[in-house]
């Protein structure tokens, strides 16, 4: 993924319910993708019309 090319997140109705259900909100989850380290990978399960990724590193507040 280039970064540099990514304009910013795309947050619908379906997302936000799933972060706010693991007391996570949009912010914090964005906060991932800035921070080291940061391990992505392709998410083919939930790709069927637009491509995906799954994301695992920290937030500022290392808490995730």
């Amino acid at each position: 993924m280039d970064f540099e090319l990514v304009s910013g997140f795309d947050w619908d109705a379906g997302n936000l319910g799933k972060n706010a259900k693991h007391g996570v909100d949009n912010r914090e989850a964005e906060e991932v993708f800035f921070n080291q380290p940061l391990l992505l990978t392709p998410d083919d399960i939930h790709s069927d019309s637009e491509v995906r990724w799954r994301a695992l590193g920290r937030t500022d507040v290392a808490a995730h």
